[in-house]
């Protein structure tokens, strides 16, 4: 999943969408991918600038908040499904883990 900013919205050219780098991106991971997912995506994704990259981890049951520093790398939380997650790019959300893991 991939997240743009209403106010960048504007900026997208329809036919050329796939320039403009996203502001999150949520990676839900496969255990055939985690370790692409983890490392060479993570990497990728600080070179490219992408502010925010959840890392979402079905098995553990945790969300892994990657949030892009001016130093141009990520810090990472985690995030587990005993607190509710408080995402840095939405400060006003609350999101229930809980009940996000209980399917």
């Amino acid at each position: 999943v991939m997240y743009f900013r209403a106010e960048r919205v504007a900026a997208i050219n329809r036919n050329d969408w796939l320039r403009l780098i996203p502001d999150l991106i949520v990676e839900v991971l496969s255990p055939s991918t985690e370790d692409y997912d983890r490392r060479t995506k993570r990497r990728t994704y600080e070179q490219l600038a992408v502010g925010h990259y959840w890392i979402v981890d079905v098995g553990r049951r945790t969300v892994a908040e990657n949030v892009l520093q001016p130093t141009g790398r990520f810090t990472e939380r985690v995030v587990g499904p005993d607190g509710p997650f408080r995402p840095v790019i939405f400060p006003d959300l609350e999101i229930d883990l809980t009940r996000i893991f209980a399917g």
